[in-house]
């Protein structure tokens, strides 16, 4: 009997790329999807709420290293123009390899498991990314950025559950310095984080 495995219907080659960076980065040999990473460590014992709210307290409780300003609007015909800056704080501009990415996620998607060891299961989906920007490097001399652009959304996305997020991270240790996300809808909008 052969093995059936269950083909990801959102996965994309820059998301296992992004796998494979940080396996590298963690000093493993072994590339695999884990179920939750916070502050880029895999977190395993994240159905432990203490664990878990512990983590992202600890996380919260460090200071910002960057700012980032972020827009979405409607631009019609099922297009959103994006903005997003960055700007590195005063005092990390020592970081040698700032980059920035933004994304669009998705809300309340569906898929019906047809085969491996969830066959007949349908899984509700959260916060599936659809989009990934390639990486933005800040600028070495005032540790700023600009990123803009118009994309076209496909049909088979839901609008109303469309929302961005973006995050600077130092790309030689890993570390995310800021993220923020602006929640889905597609009105003016905007959400600043410092």
């Amino acid at each position: 009997m052969g093995l059936h495995c269950w083909q990801d219907p959102f996965a994309q080659p820059a998301f296992a790329e992004r796998q494979r960076w940080l396996t590298r980065l963690a000093r493993s040999s072994t590339v695999y999807t884990p179920e939750v990473f916070t502050g880029m460590k895999e977190l395993r014992k994240w159905h432990t709420a203490t664990n878990f709210a512990e983590r992202i307290e600890k996380i919260n409780r460090r200071p910002a290293a960057a700012d980032i300003a972020l827009q979405m609007r409607s631009a019609g015909d099922n297009a959103v123009d994006l903005e997003a800056r960055f700007t590195l704080r005063e005092g990390e501009r020592a970081v040698q390899a700032a980059e920035a990415f933004v994304i669009i996620y998705e809300n309340q998607l569906r898929s019906e498991i047809r085969a491996g060891e969830n066959r007949g299961v349908n899984l509700q989906h959260e916060r599936v990314v659809r989009f990934w920007s390639t990486a933005l490097p800040l600028s070495k001399a005032d540790g700023t950025a600009l990123w803009q652009q118009t994309l076209k959304i496909p049909a088979d996305w839901q609008l109303k559950q469309l929302g961005v997020a973006a995050f600077v991270q130092d790309a030689q240790a890993g570390e995310v310095l800021q993220a923020v996300a602006l929640p889905g809808c597609l009105q003016p909008a905007t959400a600043t984080a410092s």
